[in-house]
């Protein structure tokens, strides 16, 4: 025995410095890290939308690939068999997943997850409306259930069958309220309520409209707009016509010529700025003028330098200021046809034109915009960009002034002929100048 012992401890010994060298001891190696032991989590569970009485499944995995097992925190809002989860009463349910690990893998750590059993959710838009227009309500709600809806501002907007009905533009916004009142498996929904814009309608819908008294000047309008003092459309006894914006800008034609200029106001006092320029039939000279302006009501030029016999101008603000316009109004076709001469233009929803210019011998292509000059009013104002050219292989020249013209425009109503009587025609009046500064104005008519 003692002798088996002694070789045992000898081995022992003789095999210490071989090991030790394997494992870089001895040597100035470093130690091999220890191996961690291996980890899961377990990831992505959520529980479905759940109502009373009814049951969804639910599923999850942990990322060892172990099964997951299931129990309810909450049993008596909702129970648990398996994967199924099933709605008990109104309330949190609130579901705990479990793996338990093997003898490799520890368990992961626990998770829950919750939802409300009953809960609804609306979903629920407008568009913006016009005065007079109609509009079917619809809203969704994740129950299905039937939707109901209130007006808030039953002054501006009424509810009837579920249509929705403008009926002035009263603060500008038409606010409705949808409900949802739940039932045996649904909470009442969380009330939502959505508001949209109302407008006033223009009444550029026919010719020979008449202005109802009780909505005149339309909300929106130049006319109805305290802040506008200056801007508008005004009309002389001479069929002169001045177009004024609200940046003080104005475009002004008659019989005689054309004035573009910039007005300098104090109080109810204007003058010119010294950058405007008159054009008559074979001139262009810079224009001095003053005068005195009423607030919706005249504009008047007591003296002026720009024409051959100065005269006392005085121009009267038009009904048109109390029609209420947006970028819509103006889209459509406008044609003017005299003598041998034909202007017709298309304007689309968003201010782009195209349309022709035709003349004995002549042919010319307009293109360009005709952009609201107020998009977030309803002021009776147009900014306009066009641009004449021939016409390629028509054959013919182009009969007006070719390159770019600047300037204002607005939608005018003008009295109606005896088949519309105490009606109004709309007509598109443009003041315009061209790269030549040749008079250039037009009023056309729109086309039904």
């Amino acid at each position: 025995m003692k002798y088996k012992m002694k070789k045992i401890l000898l081995s022992a010994v003789i095999m210490t410095p071989a090991l030790i060298s394997a494992c870089g001891g001895g040597g100035g190696g470093e130690q091999a890290a220890p191996v961690a032991p291996p980890t899961q989590t377990i990831n992505n569970f959520v529980i479905p939308a759940l109502a009373v009485r009814a049951s969804v499944s639910v599923s999850t995995m942990a990322t060892s690939g172990l099964p997951v097992s299931f129990s309810s925190s909450t049993p008596s809002v909702c129970s648990i068999s398996g994967t199924t989860i099933t709605g008990v009463s109104f309330g949190t349910c609130t579901i705990t997943a479990n793996q338990n690990g093997n003898a490799s893998i520890p368990a992961a750590p626990t998770v829950s997850s919750s939802v409300v059993v009953g809960a609804q959710v609306i979903d629920f838009r407008l568009p913006s409306l016009i005065v007079g227009q109609s509009f079917p309500l619809t809203a969704t709600s994740s129950s299905k259930l039937a939707i109901s809806f209130t007006s808030i501002t039953p002054s501006v907007c009424t509810i009837n069958d579920s249509a929705l009905t403008a009926v002035s533009t009263g603060s500008g916004s038409c606010i409705v309220q949808a409900t949802q009142a739940g039932n045996s498996q649904y909470a009442a929904a969380t009330p939502i309520s959505v508001s949209t814009r109302v407008d006033a309608e223009s009444l550029i819908l026919a010719p020979g409209t008449v202005p109802p008294p009780s909505t005149f000047p339309q909300v929106g309008s130049t006319g109805a707009d305290s802040t506008a003092t200056l801007e508008g459309i005004y009309a002389s006894a001479g069929n002169g016509v001045a177009l004024i914006d609200a940046s003080r800008n104005i475009a002004y034609f008659d019989a005689n010529g054309m004035l573009f200029g910039l007005l300098q106001v104090s109080g109810l006092n204007w003058n010119l700025d010294s950058s405007s320029v008159y054009y008559g039939a074979d001139f262009a000279e810079f224009a001095a003028a003053s005068g005195t302006f009423t607030t919706k009501d005249a504009f008047v030029a007591t003296a002026q330098s720009f024409l051959t016999t100065p005269l006392p101008l005085s121009f009267t603000y038009e009904i048109s200021n109390g029609f209420a316009i947006r970028q819509s109004n103006v889209a459509g076709n406008w044609v003017l046809n005299q003598g041998n001469a034909k202007f017709q233009l298309s304007v689309s929803n968003t201010g782009v034109v195209t349309g022709t210019y035709t003349e004995s011998g002549s042919l010319c292509g307009i293109s360009g915009n005709l952009i609201h000059a107020n998009p977030s009013k309803s002021h009776n104002m147009f900014n306009v960009s066009l641009r004449g050219a021939t016409i390629p292989n028509s054959g013919a020249t182009c009969g007006i002034d070719t390159g770019n013209f600047q300037g204002l425009a607005a939608i005018r109503f003008l009295r109606a002929t005896p088949n519309f009587e105490n009606g109004f025609i709309p007509s598109l009046v443009l003041i315009i100048r061209t790269p030549t500064h040749a008079n250039v104005w037009f009023t056309l008519y729109k086309q039904f």
